[in-house]
């Protein structure tokens, strides 16, 4: 069955029926302010962290599935049409379209719906470095008559603590402050202290609603709410419970006339600075298109620097535009946000960050190395690393992986490599030691608070020491222990008690690998002895592996802690 196919043109993905196997999601934004949108607009938005600081809620593994989103209702005002209201985007009101077209581009999604002759066109995107993002409707008349109509926008807001959201209702269901003031409506918590969500319209509306019982009704979902039905918003505010952000709006379009909407949703420090947020945006068409425009020269700037051209065209969108593009998306937010990563769980991993730096070096080297510089702080003294960090918090996850601390040292080097930036070996990044102890490998899974650092190095040193933890940190072989688990996260194999630690041929592996690209960099900025060092560590590893590891066709995997082989 077809859904859908690429626009090598406009370098977009075109799905043509909304009802895909699973929810078809695009990325907005960036490392500042990001959110998923599926193709038939159910998503969220964040601020930088998905669990502490996320702006629109989602319910994820729920039914129906892909609720709520970033939704509008179209109400006709003749009652003549069986199903009285539609949305554009197919969900959340599932009516019949005569037409559906999503097309996911690079930073910006665009979802139409056509219904009897009426048209309307969402955009959907976060302009460059900007806290906020971009809902732009265009309505357009295709009949011979003259169209009325109303529309009914709809976001349901988050307290920004998505956790807290879903396990501590008697909190979260008393602090919600939503309100509605010259063509805004404001969401905040009582205690004002995590910031002010706005949405602001272009139109002055015909009726808001900030309360989403009043707004959907009881016993009712999206799909039906209240308010659309009758055909009237209820002017309601939210002093707790679940606020949202409703606009009504009346519409006479004459034959081939169109009309715009413009929403703005973002975030300020607090309300009163929400008119400076929004100053460059609303009211300001062009600025809009300005702001979209820029968004495209940037994707282009990117995917300019590598092109490959082969027999295959298909091939060569791959590799030309969507690799990249799934590159740099998961470079922006590691693994955090998708569609079974709630936001929740785990934060921004240093394994997979790492990893991530190499598909993007060659196009973004300034926020690979500000992402790099980040990531060593989150390693301890002792040179293994937190798993994985919260962005908000810089709260770690003491896990005990065996591996991650040796993907900084690929990463780094890869980054020499492309940009031949010597000088970052010199800069000082601070340790992430705790009073109590880095846990390291083979430690308790726990999840601990932002670390105080009593020690700092340059990048070099944090190279040197991880290398040097993977070469202390060995089993009864000689082997790296495996510790809670390697790059194979399932991989987790006890250390029994009064038996020996567990091993990971990768590890040992992948420590090798690490050992030669140490010393390759040691010659190079004119350090002999520790390139002899390195040089000879990689050899008995590497002699101890081939040893030990090697059954004369396969390299075993592990050894789990009686000595059985694994593998």
């Amino acid at each position: 069955m077809n859904y859908g196919r690429f626009d090598r043109q406009s370098r977009e993905f075109v799905i043509e029926r909304p009802d895909t196997p699973t929810p078809w999601i695009n990325y907005l934004g960036d490392q500042t302010y990001g959110g998923i949108i599926s193709n038939t607009a159910g998503g969220f938005s964040f601020d930088g962290d998905p669990k502490y600081r996320r702006l629109l809620r989602y319910r994820y593994n729920n039914l129906p599935m892909d609720r709520p989103g970033r939704y509008l209702y179209i109400k006709e005002a003749a009652a003549s049409d069986p199903h009285p209201f539609w949305s554009p985007t197919w969900a959340p009101v599932h009516a019949r379209l005569d037409k559906y077209e999503c097309r996911h581009g690079l930073g910006y999604s665009m979802i139409t719906g056509v219904r009897n002759d009426l048209s309307a066109e969402g955009l959907f995107f976060v302009p460059p470095q900007a806290r906020l993002e971009i809902w732009r409707w265009r309505f357009k008349n295709l009949r011979q008559v003259a169209a009325h109509f109303q529309t009914y926008s709809y976001a349901e807001f988050c307290p920004f603590d998505a956790d807290n959201d879903l396990t501590n209702l008697d909190w979260t269901q008393q602090i919600a402050l939503a309100w509605y003031q010259e063509r805004i409506i404001y969401f905040t918590t009582h205690m004002r202290t995590a910031g002010c969500t706005f949405v602001h319209c272009s139109h002055t509306p015909l009726g808001f609603d900030c309360d989403r019982e009043s707004f959907i009704g009881n016993y009712r979902s999206e799909s039906n709410p209240a308010a659309v039905e009758r055909g009237s918003s209820g002017n309601t505010s939210a002093y707790r419970g679940n606020g949202i952000a409703s606009f009504s709006h009346a519409w006479q379009l004459e034959p081939g006339e169109t009309a715009e909407l413009t929403l703005i949703m973002g975030i300020a420090p607090d309300e009163q600075s929400v008119a400076e947020a929004l100053a460059p945006y609303a009211d300001n068409p062009q600025q809009v298109e300005r702001s979209l425009a820029h968004l495209r020269e940037r994707w282009q700037s990117r995917l300019c620097r590598l092109s490959v051209t082969t027999p295959n065209q298909l091939f060569d969108e791959t590799l030309n535009t969507w690799n990249p593009y799934q590159c740099m998306t998961t470079f922006n937010w590691a693994r955090f946000v998708s569609l079974y990563e709630c936001g929740i769980r785990r934060g921004i991993g240093f394994r997979d960050s790492c990893q991530d730096t190499l598909g993007v070096v060659h196009s973004e080297p300034l926020a690979v190395r500000e992402r790099l510089t980040r990531l060593l702080g989150k390693q301890f003294s002792e040179g293994d690393a937190f798993h994985q960090y919260f962005p908000f918090t810089d709260a770690g996850d003491l896990s005990g992986y065996s591996d991650d601390h040796l993907w900084s040292v690929l990463a780094v080097c890869q980054y020499l490599k492309e940009t031949g930036d010597l000088a970052f070996l010199a800069q000082i990044i601070p340790y992430a030691d705790r009073e109590a102890g880095a846990g390291g490998a083979g430690g308790a899974s726990a999840c601990t608070e932002a670390g105080t650092s009593t020690s700092s190095g340059p990048v070099y040193e944090h190279l040197c020491r991880a290398v040097e933890f993977g070469l202390a940190n060995v089993g009864p072989h000689g082997i790296p222990r495996i510790g809670y688990a390697d790059w194979n996260d399932a991989l987790n194999l006890p250390e029994l008690e009064g038996q020996q630690p567990p091993e990971s041929v990768l590890v040992g592996q992948l420590l090798c690998s690490t050992l030669l690209d140490l010393a390759e960099l040691a010659e190079y900025i004119d350090k002999p002895d520790d390139a002899t060092h390195f040089r000879e560590a990689y050899a008995s590893m590497a002699q101890r592996i081939n040893e030990t590891a090697w059954d004369g066709n396969w390299y075993i995997r592990a050894w789990q802690s009686d000595g059985t082989m694994v593998g």
